[in-house]
């Protein structure tokens, strides 16, 4: 992606967070995009990115479908998961994976509004995520649990 591309797309997201179109925060956030490190080494391949983009695409009608439920049904059971991550991700990335790959990676799974990613399993092949899941509904002649 060439300089001018990142620091637009950095900017973008800076509005999009902060919800404020002032030239001031406008401003803040060119200063933010600038100090911001750059990606070093290779590219993640076109297949991938658009794999990755793709998946990213699919799962915003899981996400407006969870926000509706959120609306209509209690969601106060908690649990931790772990789910297998696109691509191994190690110390200095030895196994392969590209930055973008694991933003996107999160930024799909965190995108829907019952799951948070804690992080990643030890052996980096996993995330570990925490999940908002409906009430119990009680099912009719059977006795409620304690």
């Amino acid at each position: 992606m060439t300089p001018f591309l990142t620091i637009a797309f950095r900017l973008l997201l800076w509005c999009l967070l902060t919800a404020d179109p002032r030239p001031v925060n406008l401003a803040i956030g060119l200063v933010v995009a600038l100090l911001l490190p750059s990606g070093r080494g290779s590219g993640l391949p076109p297949r991938q990115l658009a794999a990755a983009v793709g998946r990213s695409l699919r799962v915003i009608h899981q996400a407006y479908a969870e926000a509706f439920l959120m609306m209509r049904v209690r969601h106060s059971q908690e649990r931790i998961v772990e789910i297998p991550a696109s691509e191994p991700v190690g110390p200095g990335r030895a196994r392969g994976a590209h930055g973008l790959q694991v933003f996107l990676d999160i930024f799909l799974i965190s995108l829907t509004p019952l799951t948070l990613v804690l992080g990643l399993s030890g052996d980096g092949r996993r995330y570990r995520l925490h999940r908002l899941e409906p009430d119990q509904q009680p099912v009719p002649g059977k006795p409620l649990e304690p």
